[in-house]
């Protein structure tokens, strides 16, 4: 119970819960599962997680607070950042 109420209260800086991602190979990434669309999340179904794929702004920015391996960006996002 612990553990839940632990993840429960963790939050990207939007205000929006994150847990670890679902898939084997991703729960060292934290994803919100909102649907942001395509545009917001380039290189994905346009959701946050929660199995896998690039994170959206706001969890990859949440990311280095979880003291894991670096975030998962969409492709281009460096490029769009720049």
């Amino acid at each position: 119970t612990t553990v839940v109420a632990a993840q429960m209260s963790l939050r990207n800086d939007q205000g929006c819960r994150v847990a670890p991602g679902l898939d084997a190979h991703c729960r060292h990434l934290f994803y919100c599962g909102r649907n942001l669309g395509c545009a917001a999340i380039p290189g994905s179904d346009g959701r946050c997680g929660p199995s896998n794929g690039p994170q959206c702004a706001s969890c990859r920015r949440y990311q280095p607070k979880t003291g894991l391996t670096q975030s998962r960006a969409p492709p281009g996002a460096a490029a769009a950042a720049a």
